[in-house]
């Protein structure tokens, strides 16, 4: 499992885009993507789920979660 914020995924994706090897190793042995803190933009969710791991397959899964903080009201 990796947690990060859409801030996070935002300089991640760019390093699993341009260095293969690195994004194997990332995707090795993840099944689950989580993000918190603020919706996902849905630019980097596609991106994400266009990443591959080993093997050519696709993330098992992204998803993403708000609590209290990401959902009161002002």
């Amino acid at each position: 499992m990796y947690f990060n914020v859409p801030a996070g995924y935002a300089q991640l994706i760019p390093a699993l885009e341009g260095d293969p090897e690195f994004a194997g190793k990332f995707f090795a042995r993840l099944r689950l993507l989580f993000n918190a803190a603020a919706a996902l933009p849905s630019g980097l969710r596609d991106r994400l789920r266009d990443s591959r791991r080993p093997g050519g397959r696709p993330p098992h899964s992204v998803t993403g979660s708000w609590g209290t903080t990401e959902t009161a009201p002002r």
